[in-house]
């Protein structure tokens, strides 16, 4: 895989560990994280306690371990007032999210099957959004991102204000639909790339900031 085009900030902070595939109910499969040492995250401790902070790895380290399905970024508190961030935008043509991604901040990539997104930032703290059938999730700690350096835009800025501004009403609002979302094809995904200006500050009438908060080394 090629990671060249992820940013300096990310393969600098001792965030990373691996993932592999691990079968879940029926045919169903969960992306699993490890410490680069082949223990799995979070067993036996907390997620983000310094014990669990202590194990996660350099980007040098995680790249040369065999035997995973990939690579994954830790976000959370990184000890000198900011948090890494993350959203996900899931089977973004089925889901009808094309209007969010066309203007999500952040390093964006595409997610490992293809038809998603995950953008990753760093700054302020902002509640979890979970998973709730929207195809909308937003991080600030106890998760990890897998990372596959498949690059689609953007760098390393906070997204505090799109989460609360864009994503939370959509989020939201998924819990009170009772109709299907716009069915889009597969090929939207691969358009993304190519849609306009990456300083993609505006939506639906909002405004918000997506403020560089550099992270400092660690």
């Amino acid at each position: 895989m090629d990671y060249n085009a992820i940013p300096k900030q990310m393969r600098e902070a001792r965030r990373w560990l691996v993932w592999g595939r691990k079968k879940a109910r029926g045919t169903q499969s969960v992306k699993s994280p490890y410490y680069v040492s082949g223990k799995a995250r979070g067993l036996g401790g907390q997620l983000d306690a310094p014990d669990d902070l202590m194990q996660l790895a350099t980007f040098e380290q995680a790249i040369e371990v065999d035997g995973y399905s990939g690579i994954g970024f830790a976000l959370g508190p990184d000890g000198y007032g900011g948090v890494w961030q993350g959203i996900d935008l899931d089977g973004v043509p089925a889901a009808g999210l094309h209007d969010v991604a066309l203007v999500l901040p952040g390093y964006v990539e595409r997610s490992p099957s293809g038809h998603g997104l995950h953008a990753i930032g760093y700054g302020e703290s902002f509640k979890n959004l979970g998973a709730n059938g929207s195809g909308v999730e937003a991080y600030c700690g106890k998760r990890y991102f897998t990372v596959t350096g498949d690059f689609l835009w953007g760098d390393i800025c906070c997204l505090a204000d799109f989460t609360q501004q864009v994503l939370l009403p959509r989020h939201t609002s998924a819990l009170h639909r009772d109709v299907e979302p716009q069915r889009r094809s597969d090929s939207d995904t691969q358009n993304l790339s190519n849609s306009g200006n990456p300083d993609r500050h505006e939506m639906g009438g909002w405004r918000f900031q997506t403020t560089v908060i550099r992270p400092q080394p660690g």
